[in-house]
């Protein structure tokens, strides 16, 4: 079950070119030592709230986001606390090239 303060301090992220059987099959694992490595973090903290094919935030848009996964997250401290998101965010964005 997803508790309400994993969810509260969840970050999504949103994966190009990647369906959900893809991620399972071939990415979850990498996207997980991604994480690791980026957060200084267990892998065995990550919890994977949701992954879902992604929904084009505008009809104008012309890119194919059938093939774009939004995939949720949060990473626990202790067995019933969570990391901010903000703070996630900030030290993702530090230790990668994402904008």
């Amino acid at each position: 079950m997803v508790s309400e303060e994993a969810v509260k301090n969840s970050v999504g992220m949103r994966l190009k070119g990647i369906t959900p059987e893809d991620f399972i099959l071939s990415h979850c694992k990498n996207f997980l030592h991604g994480l690791r490595s980026a957060l200084n973090i267990r892998t065995k903290d990550i919890d994977i709230l949701s992954i879902q094919p992604s929904e084009a935030a505008m009809s104008k848009e012309k890119r194919d986001t059938n093939r774009d996964l939004d995939v949720l997250f949060a990473v626990r401290k202790s067995p019933h606390v969570y990391f901010p998101s903000k703070q996630l965010l900030a030290k993702i964005k530090t230790t990668s090239n994402l904008k």
